[in-house]
């Protein structure tokens, strides 16, 4: 009978532990749903900002398109007393200097977006 009383005991213990671990499991699911759920409050906003980052690019181009357009424009008029290459040297180099810090903006937003999507998968 002593035996038995033993193994109910462990039995019990054991039961006990495993409580405790699936108490521990819940509490660590629950947690993750809190987190889960403030990022996916997150995602419209950065959708948002994408949007309007991309927005704002779209106009840029068409501003720099525009620009491009009446520079060519201006290639068949007379040349003017001023210094042609200088002008297209700032033409080129502020285009540049545009179009890569646009594509800054936008790597940065896609980053930070699918930084938080990965950041939720793995957690």
């Amino acid at each position: 009978m002593t035996e038995k009383t033993k193994e109910l005991q462990n039995v019990k213990s054991q039961l006990g532990k495993k409580g405790q671990v699936l108490d521990d499991a819940n509490k660590k699911i629950l947690q993750l749903e809190k987190q889960l759920n403030s990022a996916n409050q997150n995602v419209p906003q950065l959708k948002q900002e994408l949007n309007s980052v991309q927005q704002s690019l779209d106009a840029k181009a068409r501003e720099l398109e525009s620009k491009n357009k009446e520079l060519e424009d201006n290639k068949n008029r007379k040349p003017s007393a001023v210094d042609t290459q200088r002008v297209k040297g700032k033409v080129n180099y502020a285009s540049a200097s545009f179009i890569l810090s646009g594509m800054c903006a936008v790597g940065a937003s896609l980053t930070i977006l699918y930084l938080v999507i990965c950041i939720l998968h793995l957690s």
